[in-house]
């Protein structure tokens, strides 16, 4: 058995997630990556000013992800209009 974590791209998130992971780690319990979920679409951000800043703070805390959460699965799923559930996920992973 594998963890999977499922995160937003925003600070807390990001820091209970290392947290969590570094316990698991601690306990030689496995992680196999994290899926960073309800990322911003580039289309939302054309002529939005509200949309093009969360994007760019988006950006900044995706780096942070990618930096801290390595060596396993990085999957990014982008903001959606409804809940992900059943077969969608499957799809989308």
């Amino acid at each position: 058995m594998e963890f999977i974590f499922v995160l937003n791209p925003e600070k807390l998130p990001i820091l209970e997630t290392k947290k969590a992971v570094d316990v698991l780690t601690r306990y030689r319990i496995p992680v196999a990556g994290v899926i960073v979920n309800r990322t911003i679409p580039d289309e939302f951000c054309r002529d939005n000013a509200f949309w093009s800043k969360r994007k760019t703070v988006e950006r900044y805390y995706m780096d942070i992800i990618r930096s801290e959460f390595t060596g396993g699965i990085l999957a990014v799923l982008p903001l959606l209009d409804e809940d992900v559930r059943g077969e969608t996920l499957a799809i989308m992973v």
